[in-house]
């Protein structure tokens, strides 16, 4: 079999067909690869953005986040010595009883556990008084200017006949050195 050579005509109808092959060629995988890719970093671009004005907006109300945190920090500053700052939270919760009033059985200090950046003072309390003024006590003295936890509390009925109850509680406080 023999291979006659192209004519003018067949060429040109083959250059063509080149030609359109190449341009779909490049029109799928340039243009459209492109397009897709436009169109997914349109999208990152928005939502990088969105995040930007959410931030932005955070950093606007960066003073007043500033205030709040320097008076926790000074609420929460140890501003005396360890044994000098558990005579002082002895002294709140005393005060806030006979705000109360509530009777003091026995308070006993805890010892001073030291973390990385705070210090922990723990007391535990007995107490004795109805229960109203136990919950009036409790809330004193977790609401301002004391800030103390109740990490542990034991209610006891004192007597049958009377409506006193005895409590036994862990009054704890953090404080930055």
């Amino acid at each position: 079999m023999s291979v006659r050579p192209f004519s003018n005509r067949e060429k040109i109808i083959f250059i063509l067909c080149l030609f359109m092959l190449g341009f779909y060629a490049i029109y799928y995988f340039g243009y459209q690869q492109m397009k897709e890719e436009i169109a997914s970093q349109q999208a990152r671009i928005l939502q990088s953005e969105k995040d930007l004005r959410k931030y932005n907006q955070i950093l606007r109300g960066e003073n007043t986040i500033q205030e709040k945190l320097k008076g926790y920090k000074e609420s929460f500053k140890q501003r005396s010595s360890d044994e000098g700052e558990m005579t002082k939270i002895l002294s709140d919760i005393e005060t806030a009883a006979q705000r109360i009033p509530i009777k003091i059985i026995n308070m006993e200090p805890e010892r001073i556990k030291r973390q990385d950046f705070y210090n922990y003072f723990s007391v535990n309390v007995q107490a004795q008084s109805s229960l109203k003024k136990i919950c009036e006590f409790l809330y004193a003295l977790e609401a301002k200017p004391y800030f103390f936890h109740v990490d542990e509390m034991r209610i006891e009925k004192y007597s049958i006949q009377s409506d006193d109850l005895k409590c036994q509680f862990v009054i704890s406080r953090f404080l930055i050195p």
